[in-house]
């Protein structure tokens, strides 16, 4: 997990007194960085690469994940759904192994304001 400091929001608040419209208040909030593993299970339409296909299934599930803002719920629908947008792969509505369920952001199963849902390349795989 990663947290953001004090010192970085202090900064990015002072960084944004310029740019804000007639004394519009800005606030700035940090959070908690949460990385998920997410497993799918794919299926790729014939004559077609499957290792291409699956880099492509990788890509779109890390850029869907990243952006959840702070305290969102990660739906496993979501992802299947960014998967159904890469032409030749075929995904069952069960093809997300890893998460079984959608993830909130707090282990008290209470979306936290300061929590992050985040995954990297490395954390998605085909299993």
């Amino acid at each position: 997990d990663e947290e953001v400091s004090q010192v970085m929001i202090d900064e990015t608040t002072l960084a944004l007194d310029d740019y804000r419209a007639a004394g519009i208040y800005t606030r700035v909030q940090g959070g908690t960085i949460v990385y998920k593993s997410i497993g799918m299970r794919l299926a790729f339409e014939a004559h077609l690469d499957s290792a291409e296909l699956g880099q492509q299934a990788i890509r779109v599930v890390v850029a869907r994940v990243n952006e959840l803002k702070s305290g969102k719920i990660l739906y496993v629908s979501s992802i299947i759904a960014a998967i159904r947008s890469v032409p030749g792969i075929v995904v069952a509505d069960d093809a997300i192994r890893i998460p079984s369920t959608d993830v909130l952001p707090a282990s008290a199963q209470v979306p936290a304001a300061n929590e992050i849902i985040r995954t990297r390349d490395d954390l998605v795989t085909t299993l």
